[in-house]
């Protein structure tokens, strides 16, 4: 789960891999919530997860990229 930020969609699909929420507390509260107790979607989240197969270093290539693109 993340906050709608600038760059929320260029590091997951929402639905997919991640779930985007509202940047407030309710919003936070809510994808909390909602992740809580939708099982579907947070097992569907997480066999995603493991099956793209995420690692620290292609994120933050991901994130080095997007710093150098905005500079």
């Amino acid at each position: 789960m993340l906050t709608n930020y600038a760059t929320a969609n260029s590091q997951v699909i929402n639905g997919v891999d991640g779930y985007i929420t509202e940047l407030s507390v309710d919003g936070i509260a809510n994808g909390i919530e909602k992740l809580y107790k939708d099982d579907k979607l947070r097992n569907s989240l997480e066999n995603n997860c493991i099956n793209k197969g995420y690692r620290n270093k292609s994120e933050l290539e991901k994130l080095y990229k997007i710093i150098e693109e905005n500079r």
